[in-house]
């Protein structure tokens, strides 16, 4: 069976500009799911609602919080951001 999925590399910053850290732990709002930031800021997202949704972000010591825009269902696997982050929730 085939399953459509939108997905994309979203690059993170913090509020000061600084690179989410790697390692964070990335969960998608609602769905729960949860994903691991790289170097640079960068992390792979899947299975995207095609809505807006909220993205919270969790590392050692800190986290935050962010709105993600909902993807254009004809646009395949884009690089969104450098997107900034606020602490606290949205």
């Amino acid at each position: 069976d085939l399953r459509r999925s939108r997905q994309a590399l979203v690059v993170l910053r913090q509020a000061d500009g600084r690179e989410v850290p790697a390692g964070a732990r990335v969960t998608t709002l609602p769905q729960q799911t949860s994903f691991v930031v790289g170097l640079r800021g960068e992390v792979w997202l899947t299975d995207l609602l095609d809505k807006d949704q909220h993205l919270k972000v969790e590392w050692t010591g800190g986290g935050c919080e962010l709105a993600l825009p909902a993807l254009d269902s004809n646009t395949v696997a884009p690089t969104l951001g450098p997107l900034s982050c606020t602490e606290g929730k949205l």
